[in-house]
């Protein structure tokens, strides 16, 4: 089987213009509540980019820049940089040893880090600023088509939809961001639309054509056949239906192949499995090698400093192990502030209450659980927050804030008070 080379992919020099943004700045301000870069700092990078967000203005926000608010999502999660909460403001700051790995990578294996952030450690629905995962379907049967399409193979858009084969209903397209992201990382190209005069609503699809790209050819049937979403994506809801669409693209897909549809579920490698080793194959082996997720620090031991506040006034400090789960700072932050773990609770690890980002009471029915969930297992860091919810009726809302850790710090058993402020509430008003 012959080999094949990464075609030229301006996201990759994009996404370098942007790492050098952060790696210049070491330290960016950004918005304390969704941790965003400053409206300033958009506009100052979109020009610089091949990728540039139309209808911005330096009042503009980050959702509205595609292609960098992709790139903070990777970033986020590959742990490029990490979101810092500190006295003067909320920052975002480099993380030297991950950028380490990622400057030692080839090529290749930086483009498949960008596409296993995707597929495997974001979160779609945040990506797209959908509230559900209703246009996964259009999205997955989209690629499907791509990778049947000769390069240069042009689909025309009308009024959001595209008409795939006559005689057939239309594929409409939902949530362009979805589409803008692939769009981004070769799979096909889009073809503004410019009659536009205005700025484009969210829900309107502001582009006239796909075209194909030989790219999808090649990696389309293994990410769909071999890494199926609902299998690699980690913050993926495993109760979503929104997959059982996907027999029809395999079915296609082994139609191209020469073979006939089965009726069997395709095979699929386990998400133990580095995500590009399904993809060697097509390269050359010194041209991708390297998972950039494989090998990653899985406990930290040490003693961890927490403060536990409700408001600026009210706080308790906490210094508890590493080896401390969840259930035991729970019920720490109940006996410091003298509550009596008589209600439901939940611990949110992104700082947003309600998220898919929970660590449940066992008492419930949803996990994870907490009392399966070490602290030094969480990748903690000094600066991070994070958010304990207890009585899901009266919704106490808690934000820890990760003061220290010390790595040889002796830890006892038990979690000790370093620090309070303020009377602890009543309980019950």
């Amino acid at each position: 089987m012959n080999k094949i080379i990464l075609p030229e992919l301006p996201v990759l020099d994009d996404f370098d213009l942007y790492l050098t943004f952060l790696r210049t700045n070491q330290q960016v301000s950004v918005t304390g509540s969704s941790a965003h870069l400053k409206q300033a700092d958009l506009f100052r990078l979109n020009p610089e980019m091949h990728f540039q967000a139309a209808w911005v203005t330096n009042k503009s926000r980050q959702p509205q820049y595609p292609l960098l608010d992709f790139f903070y999502q990777v970033v986020i999660a590959g742990k490029l940089a990490r979101v810092h909460h500190e006295k003067k403001g909320v920052y975002l700051k480099v993380n030297p040893e991950q950028l380490e790995k990622y400057d030692l990578m080839t090529r290749t294996e930086r483009y498949f880090f960008l596409l296993e952030t995707l597929w495997c450690h974001l979160n779609w629905e945040e990506l797209t600023g959908a509230r559900s995962l209703f246009f996964a379907e259009s999205v997955f049967e989209l690629l499907g088509l791509m990778a049947l399409s000769d390069p240069g193979q042009e689909l025309e858009v009308q009024d959001r939809s595209v008409q795939v084969q006559a005689g057939k209903p239309p594929l409409h397209l939902f949530s362009r961001k979805a589409y803008e992201v692939l769009w981004f990382l070769g799979f096909f190209d889009l073809v503004p639309d410019h009659t536009l005069t205005k700025r484009p609503e969210s829900h309107e699809f502001p582009y006239r054509k796909i075209v194909a790209r030989e790219l999808s050819q090649h990696l389309v049937p293994v990410l769909l056949e071999q890494r199926p979403l609902e299998a690699w994506n980690q913050p993926f809801d495993q109760g979503t239906d929104m997959f059982d669409e996907l027999e029809n693209i395999f079915n296609m897909l082994q139609d191209v192949a020469g073979g006939e549809a089965e009726e069997t579920e395709p095979e699929m490698s386990k998400p133990d499995e580095p995500f590009i080793e399904a993809f060697k194959p097509l390269f050359a082996p010194e041209d991708l090698e390297e998972d950039f997720y494989s090998q990653q620090e899985t406990f930290k031991d040490g003693c961890y400093t927490l403060k536990v506040s409700l408001s600026g006034k009210l706080y308790r400090t906490i210094a508890i192990g590493a080896s401390a789960t969840l259930e035991e700072l729970h019920l720490a932050i109940q006996h410091f502030y003298k509550f009596d773990n008589d209600h439901l609770y939940a611990f949110y690890m992104d700082g947003k209450e309600w998220s898919d980002a929970g660590i449940f009471d066992r008492r419930g029915e949803r996990g994870p659980f907490a009392d399966e969930v070490r602290l030094g297992e969480l990748d903690l860091y000094e600066g991070m927050r994070f958010v304990y919810l207890f009585d899901f009726g009266d919704c106490w809302l808690f934000e820890l804030l990760v003061q220290k850790i010390e790595p040889n710090v002796p830890v006892t058993g038990t979690a000790t008070l370093v620090e309070e402020k303020g009377d602890a509430p009543a309980q019950y008003r």
